[in-house]
C-alpha cells in the first residue's frame, strides 16, 4: 500500500496486478474504492490498516483486473458496485478472457449499479463523476474526484493502454484521450497499472502516447494489461 494523493492510497498485488485505490471519503465506514482487482485480500488487509470500511466501489472498466474482486466488497462490507452501463457485456464475460488467457481464477460477477457518462456522486463537500472514454471497452470511463483522475486502462502515465482485446477500438482511445487533454494540467493521474504522476508531466513525458495521439496510428508495442 502507498499513498498516492491526500487521502487516497493504492494497492498492487496478486497474479495478475493491478491498482486498486482506496480513497477516505464522507461516507458510512470512512472509505470508496476505485477499481477492484482480482485479489480482494491485500485490498482488504489495507482497509484494515486504515480502519476504513468501503461504502461504493467505483469501477473505470468492466475487465476481471479492475472488477475481480468487486463481490467479495459488496458481500462483505455491503459496498454498492458501479460500473458504466456499455461495460456490462464485458463484465459478464470475464470468466471467458480468464480462460482464454490460461489462467486458473474465475470471478462471480456482484449486483451491479449501472451508471451513464456524467454519473455524479455526492461524499460531504466533494464530488466524484464519470467520464466515458470508450476505446479500451466500449463503457471505459474515467473517473474525477477532486484534482485525482482515475484512468483504468485508458491512459497510463507510461505507454498506451492498447492489447487488442475483444472490443477494443484504437479510433475511439485516440479520441477519448484527446477530448480528455486540455483537463490534464490540473489533475493527478491515477492508472490502473504503473505509477501515478501530475497531468501536466505525462502529456510532457510520455512519448508513446503523444506518438499514438499525433501519428493516428497504432503504437509499435502494446501493453498486456486488460
Amino acid at each position: 500500500m502507498r499513498e498516492v494523493a491526500d487521502g487516497v492510497w493504492s494497492v498492487t498485488a496478486g497474479d495478475f496486478p493491478a491498482n486498486s485505490y482506496i480513497g477516505r471519503a464522507d461516507v458510512p465506514g470512512g472509505a470508496i474504492l476505485i477499481d477492484a482487482g482480482l485479489d480482494p485480500l491485500p485490498i482488504d488487509a489495507a482497509l484494515q490498516l486504515l480502519d476504513l470500511r468501503p461504502a461504493h466501489v467505483f469501477c473505470t472498466h468492466g475487465h476481471f483486473d479492475h472488477l475481480g474482486s468487486a463481490n467479495y466488497f459488496q458481500d462483505r462490507y455491503g459496498a454498492r458496485v458501479h460500473l458504466h452501463a456499455a461495460d456490462l457485456r464485458t463484465a459478464r464475460t470475464n470468466n471467458f478472457l480468464l480462460m482464454a488467457m490460461k489462467m486458473a481464477a474465475r470471478i462471480v460477477l456482484p449486483e451491479l449499479t449501472l451508471v451513464d457518462d456524467g454519473a455524479e456522486f455526492a461524499f460531504g463537500g466533494t464530488h466524484l463523476r464519470y467520464r466515458s472514454t470508450p476505446g479500451h471497452t466500449p463503457g471505459s470511463c474515467v473517473i474525477e474526484w477532486g484534482s485525482n483522475l482515475f484512468t483504468g486502462d485508458t491512459l497510463y502515465v507510461r505507454g498506451v493502454g492498447l492489447s487488442k482485446l475483444p472490443g477494443e477500438r484504437a479510433d475511439q482511445l485516440r479520441a477519448s484521450i484527446q477530448a480528455l487533454w486540455s483537463d490534464l494540467d490540473n489533475l493527478i493521474i491515477h492508472p490502473g497499472h504503473g505509477p501515478s504522476a501530475p497531468g501536466a508531466v505525462v502529456k510532457c513525458d510520455n512519448a508513446p502516447l503523444r506518438a499514438f495521439l499525433a501519428q493516428g496510428s497504432e503504437p509499435a508495442s502494446f501493453s498486456t494489461h486488460v
